[in-house]
């Protein structure tokens, strides 16, 4: 080997290694939404983060703060800086830019028309009003008011939301109150109080879920949305805990979530054939090894058991995911939505509607999305990074049919801002439910009939 100082040893290259390797750190943005980031990465992002808070204000002027999140984030893409080609940098930017409506807080919330009572129970607080009852668990320091200017801001927090059971309507306290005593005592979950958002939203009889499996909106959707819309909760770790209603709502919105925390329930006919809309969704079965086994045996493919406390554990290691393959019983309006296929227009005439969903990234099926459904006529396919490469051509294959074909040059499978925090069906700047940034979307496609 040649050993002239006109070619380096490998010991004297190693200062400049180390010096590169310290500098990539500086540049690469850290993984995960909760992950520290550099300096240098904090510098580059501060005046987009400061554009999106504009733009994603419902209150200000969205073409102004639009301009000013073009003016910021083109010469990044002339720089080859690929922001919309991170899903992980757009989770953190969307952290750091969110807006908020007020908190509940005493001050904000007695002024309003409609709020009934406002309570402290303890650590605990409930808010009685037209519109909805919940109680809830605030963490210790949690920044209602400083995360608006504050940059970086911190981390979100981890979300909870427990659905209490008929015995919490006959307790001494509140329902709400009495199930966040009950599950989670403080003095033996203080962890969990003191770094957790905890939502325990109350309904009369417990009843969350209509005898048919509809959801009752009003009890459930519209507590979750209002705690989402002011609170900075970590999208990305969403717990959902209960007994029956907890299975139903779990099929009906699975990549909302992270985890299931299950405390008995009812595994019926019509929810065994719903079991596959969450197979891939971890689930926690707490003392009641009897419906674990029951799930099992319906096809769900992640099941743990265990006690309260290994519940807490559990918990904490949850993360959402998207299954990269999965069915789905679209047969019910509610169940429209699956994790990234959207059922726009069903059969009329047809008893079921039902979805298999596949990515495949083979030389014979290259970057394709293979779907085969029953009982459906439209459908739109909700694309990231995380999915497909959108730098090459997408393939949608569906009932053995190519239906579509693109590049992302093209406009219906390019990444965009305005379709991410704008575009239809979510409209994240004004439902501010940012568990769905979707960039990239195929819209309305005609089924072809199966082969």
């Amino acid at each position: 080997m040649d050993m002239s100082p006109t070619q380096p040893t490998l010991r004297s290259r190693i200062p400049g290694l180390l010096a590169g390797a310290a500098l990539l750190l500086l540049v690469l943005p850290a993984r995960g939404s909760a992950a520290p980031r550099s300096r240098a990465f904090l510098r580059a992002h501060r005046d987009l983060v400061k554009a999106l808070r504009v733009y994603l204000d419902p209150a200000r002027d969205h073409h102004r703060g639009w301009v000013a999140v073009e003016e910021v984030l083109e010469p990044m893409t002339v720089a080859g800086d690929r922001v919309m080609a991170d899903p992980d940098r757009l989770r953190w930017l969307t952290d750091q830019a969110r807006t908020f409506a007020p908190p509940f807080t005493d001050r904000a919330w007695r002024k309003l028309a409609g709020v009934n009572a406002l309570e402290r129970h303890g650590t605990l607080r409930r808010l009685v009003s037209e519109q909805i009852r919940v109680a809830w668990s605030e963490p210790r320091g949690y920044e209602a008011k400083s995360m608006w200017r504050a940059y970086p801001r911190r981390a979100p927090r981890p979300w909870l939301i427990t659905l209490h059971e008929e015995q919490d309507l006959h307790a001494r306290d509140p329902a709400g109150i009495s199930v966040l005593k009950r599950r989670w005592p403080y003095g033996q979950a203080k962890e969990l109080h003191e770094s957790w958002l905890i939502l325990a939203p109350e309904a009369p009889a417990a009843e969350f879920v209509q005898p048919d499996g509809s959801l009752h909106i009003q009890r459930v959707v519209v507590p979750f949305q209002a705690f989402w819309q002011r609170y900075h909760v970590d999208f990305e770790r969403v717990i959902l805990e209960g007994r029956t209603a907890a299975l139903d709502l779990a099929a009906t919105f699975p990549y909302w979530l992270a985890g299931l925390v299950l405390r008995g329930g009812t595994l019926d006919a019509r929810r065994r054939t719903l079991v596959p809309n969450f197979e891939w969704l971890p689930v926690f079965v707490v003392d009641d090894e009897a419906l674990a086994a029951q799930l099992r045996g319906a096809g769900h493919k992640a099941v743990a058991t265990g006690t309260s406390a290994e519940a807490l554990a559990w918990m904490q290691n949850q993360r959402r995911r998207l299954p990269t393959s999965y069915r789905w019983d679209a047969t019910h309006p509610l169940h429209a939505r699956s994790p990234w296929v959207q059922v726009e227009a069903r059969d009329p005439g047809a008893a079921k509607a039902t979805l298999k969903v596949t990515r495949v990234d083979t030389p014979t099926d290259p970057n394709t999305i293979r779907i085969t459904s029953v009982g459906v006529r439209t459908l739109s396919v909700l694309l990231d990074d995380r999915i497909v490469n959108l730098d090459r051509p997408v393939r949608i294959v569906i009932n053995g049919r190519l239906c579509q074909t693109a590049r992302v040059s093209h406009a219906r499978f390019a990444r965009d801002f305005k379709q991410l925090w704008a575009g239809k069906p979510f409209r994240l700047r004004h439902t501010r439910r940012y568990m769905d940034l979707v960039p990239a979307q195929a819209a309305h496609i005609d089924v072809p009939d199966p082969r």
